[in-house]
């Protein structure tokens, strides 16, 4: 069981690979609605590229890994 490195809580897990999926995913379709869809949309779209971009470093640097104490992810810089 892997600790907290801010609380010493334990830390979850979450499925690497579904977080990178959903991500580059979402990414994918924030860039082609940039492109295709009208300008009053486009505040949303950053939205939904920003959360992207959140979820592909949760599951690259941040391992997958949350706490639900501090309510972060210990980031890895190996």
């Amino acid at each position: 069981m892997l600790t907290c490195p801010t609380c010493g809580k334990p830390l979850i897990q979450k499925p690497r690979g579904r977080l990178l999926t959903v991500g580059c995913t979402m990414l994918g379709i924030a860039g082609i609605a940039f492109i295709t869809l009208p300008l009053w949309f486009i505040p949303a779209t950053v939205i939904l590229g920003l959360t992207a971009i959140y979820l592909i470093v949760w599951g690259t640097l941040g391992k997958a890994r949350w706490c639900r104490c501090c309510k972060t992810f210990p980031m890895v810089y190996k």
